[in-house]
């Protein structure tokens, strides 16, 4: 095989990427490939893990915002919100308090979703469950010998 290192990368290492990666470790089990590194990573990790901690949170706010705008109709929908706070959030009004639980529980719904995919098609084996819980933030890497953005 040409490449002894392949990472998969999507936004927050929790749904595409970690699917890619187990994907791929099937392949190279079935094909019997040894001797080839894949992992997954994201670019946004550090930055939603972190996001409690900023002392400037509201500079951020229209970009957490941005992040935040395509689940906001599915936290609402599952109860991690209310259509108030929705309202809230789309004029800007107590970000900080409203989005750091909505990342979180839409996270946490989301990482079940996907452990039930991958165990409906037989790639359960192939993830580590506690990267799942724990995403990897991207970094750069002068080993790395091919880099797949999965939707970035």
């Amino acid at each position: 095989m040409k490449y002894r290192s392949i990472e998969f990368v999507d936004g927050g290492d929790s749904g595409r990427a970690p699917i890619s990666y187990a994907v791929a470790k099937r392949w190279l089990y079935e094909k019997k490939i040894n001797g080839v590194r894949v992992a997954s990573s994201g670019t946004l990790v550090n930055f939603l893990d972190s996001a409690t901690g900023f002392p400037d949170f509201m500079v951020f706010k229209h970009q957490i915002l941005r992040a935040a705008e395509p689940y906001l109709g599915m936290a609402a929908d599952i109860g991690a919100i209310t259509e108030e706070q929705v309202k809230d959030l789309r004029a800007g009004k107590r970000v900080r308090e409203i989005v750091i639980p909505v990342i979180k529980g839409v996270s946490a719904d989301e990482q079940e979703r996907t452990r039930e995919i991958l165990r409906r098609k037989g790639l359960l084996p192939y993830v580590d469950l506690e990267r799942l819980r724990h995403p990897k933030q991207t970094v750069a890497r002068p080993d790395a010998g091919l880099i797949l953005t999965i939707g970035v």
